[in-house]
């Protein structure tokens, strides 16, 4: 009697210490995951300010250069129309890098809600985790 009673408290602390592991795992392969995210989204606004600002060099060096307006407006129309799609390209890239089990914990489907979610998680940019 006191060998199989023996027998189940090991049994019975070992798959408990396994169940607390597996959650245990699983938390914080779903942080990370969000972290990496977060830092993801973090890049493609810097890579979104960079494009906006060669945007507004090479437009002012159309200006300089006595180029017509219609030239430009259809130049900025163009880069416009890219800047979109990068945007829209660059989230699907991100929501088709993760398995099908792991769509419900991202918190954004598009660029206003990716920008949500950076906007909820700036304190963790600004305290120097992502810097």
């Amino acid at each position: 009697m006191d060998l199989a009673l023996t027998f189940l408290v090991f049994v019975f602390g070992y798959l408990t210490c396994k169940v607390f592991y597996y959650f245990r795992a699983a938390r914080l392969s779903v942080a990370l995951m969000r972290l990496g995210n977060l830092y993801s989204v973090y890049l493609l606004t810097r890579a979104l300010e960079n494009f906006e600002h060669s945007k507004h060099t090479c437009l002012n060096d159309l200006k300089k250069s006595d180029t017509s307006e219609r030239n430009i407006k259809i130049y900025e129309t163009n880069l416009n129309a890219e800047i979109e799609t990068f945007k829209r390209k660059s989230i699907e890239a991100l929501m088709d890098a993760h398995p099908q089990f792991f769509e419900r914990t991202l918190s954004y489907e598009d660029w206003e809600s990716a920008m949500k979610f950076l906007e909820q998680n700036k304190d963790l940019i600004i305290s120097g985790y992502l810097k």
